[in-house]
C-alpha cells in the first residue's frame, strides 16, 4: 500500500513533548519538540520499505525546551514506499544520574494502610522494557499518594486518550541523586 503524500502531522503526548512529521513526495521527516524544561531522554526506531535512512537513532537527551530533527527517510525508487516509527522516552539524564545504592523506598500511601497491587513487575499487559519494574496500586479515588522517596515533582498527568482511559496516570519525582521515580 503506498504511503500518503503531502501530509503533515503533530502528535502531542501528555504535555511533555510533541512529535512532528512532514511527509512529501520524496519521503518523510520527523522532529521532536520538548514542551517542558525538565530533562528527557528520547530515542526513535524506524521500519521502512523502499526507503533509505536510519533504522534507529541513539538516545537524545533534552535538558531544555528545544526542537530537534530526528530522522529523514527518502524513497529509493518510484515504487511504493512505507514506513513506521516507534519512539521511547523517559525522564532524566542517564548520563548524569548517580543512583544512591542505599536509598530506601516507601510505599506510595500512608503507613498502616494496605491496598491491592493491580499490576506488578514484567506484566505482559503494559509493564515492558523501561517500565518492567513498575508497580500499579489499586488506590480508591481521593486517596492521598505519597512519594516513595524525597524529591521534587517535575511532571504529572492524569489524562488518557487511549482505550485504557483512566489508566496510565503518572507523577514523576526527581530525586537528589538525579534518578526519577
Amino acid at each position: 500500500m503506498p504511503a500518503l503524500r503531502h501530509r503533515a502531522g503533530r502528535l502531542r503526548y501528555r504535555k511533555i513533548f510533541c512529535f512532528h512529521m512532514l511527509e512529501i513526495e520524496t519521503g518523510v521527516d520527523y522532529w521532536f519538540e520538548t514542551l517542558s524544561a525538565q530533562p528527557l531522554t528520547f530515542s526513535l526506531r524506524a521500519q521502512h520499505e523502499n526507503m533509505k535512512g536510519p533504522v534507529r537513532t541513539g538516545a537524545v537527551v533534552f535538558a531544555r525546551l528545544k526542537t530537534v530533527h530526528m530522522a529523514r527517510l527518502r524513497r529509493k525508487s518510484p515504487a511504493a514506499w512505507e514506513y513506521y516509527f516507534k519512539y521511547t522516552y523517559h525522564p532524566g539524564r542517564p548520563d548524569t544520574a548517580k543512583p544512591d545504592p542505599h536509598a530506601v523506598y516507601e510505599l506510595p500511601f500512608a503507613a498502616g494502610r494496605s491496598f491491592r497491587v493491580t499490576q506488578g513487575f514484567k506484566s505482559s499487559y503494559t509493564h515492558k522494557k523501561l517500565e518492567s519494574y513498575a508497580v500499579d496500586w489499586g488506590l480508591p479515588e481521593g486517596t492521598p499518594v505519597h512519594a516513595a522517596r524525597s524529591g521534587i515533582v517535575v511532571g504529572a498527568d492524569g489524562s488518557s486518550t487511549s482505550r485504557k482511559r483512566g489508566r496510565g496516570n503518572f507523577i514523576w519525582i526527581r530525586h537528589a541523586d538525579g534518578t526519577y521515580g
